[in-house]
């Protein structure tokens, strides 16, 4: 089991390069899912650096509560159901769908990141920053995978964004 401050990296863009039809399709999956590894380290350390500026600002550790063990257990229970609800909803889909899935979930994330950055302290703003930026590049690859794929250039688009301009 991993330490309670350690991100695992989500297993989408593993499941999605394994349903994937075509081979480019699945080598995009594949890189998207070894940037899914570098993201779970960048967020693992963002969670460390928290707690050492909240440490040095309080003057002790941080140690949570029993309150707070519990939600989070349950958190990482609710996101296990998640990635298995994902595998089985993915098999289903064509490559297509695949493709509109990560992206509208690569844009919801960032949207939801560069929301929450006015709440940070500043001296943890630079980690969030370089979270944001990480899943800006990967929205970047995908959006020029798509763009420059005869097969997917104009089907493919975020969800996300078509109810943000509603």
């Amino acid at each position: 089991m991993a330490s309670p401050d350690t991100v695992l990296p989500s297993k989408s863009a593993l499941v999605a390069a394994k349903c994937a039809q075509l081979p480019e399709v699945k080598k995009l999956f594949e890189e998207l899912a070894r940037r899914d590894e570098e993201l779970a380290s960048l967020q693992t350390r963002f969670i460390e650096s928290i707690k050492r500026n909240r440490a040095k600002r309080e003057g002790k550790p941080v140690v949570l509560s029993k309150h707070a063990q519990r939600k989070l257990a349950e958190f990482d229970r609710d996101a296990a159901k998640a990635e298995e609800d994902s595998e089985r909803r993915s098999a289903e889909m064509d490559d297509r769908n695949l493709l509109i899935c990560e992206i509208s979930h690569v844009h919801q994330m960032i949207e939801f990141d560069e929301g929450m950055l006015s709440a940070w302290h500043d001296e943890d703003k630079p980690m969030a920053q370089a979270i944001i930026q990480h899943r800006r590049d990967t929205m970047n690859l995908i959006e020029d995978f798509v763009e420059n794929s005869a097969v997917f250039k104009g089907k493919v688009a975020s969800i996300w964004k078509a109810k943000r301009a509603k």
